[in-house]
């Protein structure tokens, strides 16, 4: 599953377009380095091709498998992650929240009520997607 573990991207959604080109920028790069057609650089080259390569892990490694927009979004943190809310409700794209009390659920199709804080639950929470998605997945197919 394709995931944003770090900071959302602005314009995931909404300008996919522009992301795809840095998706496929990161896979080339890690291509390269992996066939050794990198070796060819200088030893400085080929660390700002590391450090490239690393920046671009954090922000879209987990995006190497998204062809397209996401059919659901799932957001835990819907406080910090106002941006992937916005973008999807434009895209009428469907989101499942887990929702504190300190957050406004409008917008959000599937509210999930629970602390987004504690790491046990945190833990529980995403035990529980993990399951959900893998038998969504097998009923699929």
């Amino acid at each position: 599953m394709p995931y944003v573990s770090e900071k959302w991207i602005s314009g995931l959604i909404t300008n996919f377009n522009i992301i795809r080109k840095n998706i496929k920028k990161f896979k080339d790069l890690t291509e390269q380095k992996n066939s050794g057609k990198l070796e060819k650089y200088t030893k400085k080259e080929r660390l700002d091709f590391d450090r490239e390569i690393a920046k671009l892990n954090l922000k879209v490694g987990g995006l190497v498998n998204l062809t397209k927009n996401p059919d659901a979004l799932f957001i835990w943190d819907v406080k910090r992650e106002n941006t992937a809310l916005t973008e999807a409700m434009k895209k009428k794209i469907p989101i499942i929240a887990v929702c504190d009390t300190n957050i406004n659920p409008q917008g959000i199709d599937y509210i999930i009520p629970a602390n987004d804080d504690a790491s046990k639950g945190v833990k529980l929470l995403m035990n529980s997607v993990n399951e959900a998605i893998k038998d969504a997945k097998t009923n699929k197919n």
